[in-house]
């Protein structure tokens, strides 16, 4: 089941909808993810980004991106099945200091391949973890490079 994405624009440019839409479709068909999930993407800039990532990570700096995620059991909704809520805050600021010789829109979809795996479990705190989630990185870079 494809995730329900919802974007909000407080700084900078996100790509079109569609290609989030995508990126993450492919994704989630690779991956054969079950349940249901709905993801709200911030675009944001450094003050915003660095008030949340104090306030949900105590670290007083900004980040490029946090990523969220919780089950969500609500019977009294009619959810049924595994339900997952999920937040992806993306600093839009940082984002174009850290490009590189990347263009802006390619470190966005980067970031969002990061967050999306980030939602679906991996991590990158250990070393045999860091590795398993750069190699679905690059994977998922070169699956989707050129597909529009």
């Amino acid at each position: 089941m494809k995730p329900q994405i919802d974007i909000v624009i407080e700084e900078g440019i996100s790509p079109e909808l569609e290609r989030i839409e995508q990126i993450a479709e492919t994704i989630w068909e690779e991956e054969r993810v079950q349940g249901e999930y709905e993801i709200s993407i911030l675009f944001c800039g450094d003050d915003r980004m660095r008030e949340l990532n104090r306030q949900y990570r105590g670290c007083d700096s900004v980040t490029d991106v946090l990523s969220f995620s919780s089950k969500a059991f609500d019977l009294a909704l009619g959810v049924q099945g595994e339900k997952w809520i999920c937040d992806i805050i993306i600093d839009t600021k940082y984002i174009q200091s850290q490009k590189g010789s990347n263009g802006y829109t390619q470190e966005i979809e980067e970031v969002l391949i990061h967050s999306f795996l980030h939602i679906l479990g991996y991590d990158h705190m250990k070393t045999k973890d860091k590795e398993k989630m750069e190699t679905k990185e690059n994977y998922y870079k070169q699956l989707l490079q050129g597909v529009s």
